[in-house]
């Protein structure tokens, strides 16, 4: 059966004709969400991949799809629906596990050109992560848990800030704005007008946690920061800082005075739900700050070169302060406030 999906009619046209001329039985294919396309084959999955484009796909598909060619239907004799026989090159013979009455096939995996995508639509949507590696390896049914005070920098501040920020971008052409995210942005697009509405001071460090330790995680840091009062940050100088696996580097504004004790004492009750949990802690002696700008790689040297630069055309003078009027707890996409 082929799902024909609301203004993607032509598409499945083209995917029903690219199938029909594929020698196997048994053979369908479905456009499920876009741009997902998932061949099936008796009820086993052969091969699903993603689409960047669904025009750019049709371009290379064709002879891709040659690669699926080499299984080919050994004999017209009926068999029974859950059971398969395919014969493949000879080089590479099957291999059965057999259960009771019935015989089980595994396949190999698909050739690795079928899957790789063409360099035309890499240059077109270049790296989704930028060039970022992950802190922690994905494994399903985990999720990302941080801790943070979200700030926003006032109207005013932004007028003393930006001035700064752009003379540490043309210093730096692969200084990336954390509004972009991308390393693969044009130095055009990583300029400091590129303001975020909202930047955070972290309490904790990204750590993985099962799906069913959330609740208890939030109900205790809810516990713990109960008794605190608001209170006010000042940030006024400029510092550098690095991943812990020096693969990113960040240009930074830290909290000078005002705040810092108050956000320890946060940090430490932050700890200690984490210890309960068997997460890793926060940093020994945290230095609260925001990131406004990041690049690859461990380049702290240089940058600590221009951040002294900053602060001496700066004079050290404070850039603004706020009032820190609450915590949240991002776990996954959902964001939970713990205090306020």
């Amino acid at each position: 059966m082929i799902a024909v999906l609301e203004g993607y009619q032509e598409e499945t046209r083209k995917l029903q004709s690219l199938v029909a001329g594929l020698p196997l039985r048994g053979v369908t294919a479905e456009v499920r969400r876009p741009p997902i396309v998932l061949f099936s084959w008796n009820s086993v999955n052969v091969i699903s991949f993603k689409l960047w484009q669904l025009s750019d796909f049709w371009s290379y598909s064709r002879h891709k799809m040659d690669a699926l060619k080499m299984y080919r239907d050994p004999d017209s004799d009926d068999e029974e629906e859950d059971s398969c026989s395919i014969n493949l090159l000879p080089e590479q013979p099957l291999k059965k596990s057999r259960t009771g009455a019935h015989s089980t096939i595994i396949l190999p995996s698909p050739p690795d050109d079928l899957l790789r995508i063409p360099s035309s639509v890499q240059e077109i949507y270049g790296d989704a992560y930028g060039g970022r590696t992950r802190s922690f390896p994905h494994v399903e049914g985990n999720f990302a848990l941080h801790v943070y005070i979200p700030v926003t920098i006032p109207s005013y501040a932004r007028s003393r800030v930006l001035p700064l920020l752009e003379k540490a971008f043309k210093r730096f052409p692969k200084l990336c704005s954390v509004e972009d995210g991308s390393a693969n942005a044009s130095p055009n697009c990583a300029l400091a007008s590129k303001l975020k509405e909202e930047y955070h001071i972290s309490l904790s460090r990204t750590v993985p946690v099962r799906v069913h330790q959330i609740e208890s995680i939030v109900s205790m840091l809810r516990r713990r920061l109960l008794s605190q009062n608001r209170y006010f940050v000042e940030f006024g100088s400029w510092e550098v800082f690095t991943n812990d696996e020096k693969t990113r580097t960040f240009l930074s504004l830290e909290i000078v005075a005002a705040g810092v004790l108050e956000m320890k004492k946060q940090v430490s009750a932050t700890d200690d739900v984490f210890k309960l949990h068997n997460l890793p802690t926060f940093y020994e002696n945290p230095r609260p700050h925001i990131s406004l700008g990041w690049a690859l790689g461990d380049i702290s040297s240089s940058l600590k070169v221009l951040a002294d630069e900053l602060n001496c055309q700066n004079q050290k003078t404070l850039l603004w302060s706020s009032q820190v009027k609450k915590v949240e707890c991002k776990a996954g996409q959902r964001v939970y406030i713990v205090w306020e």
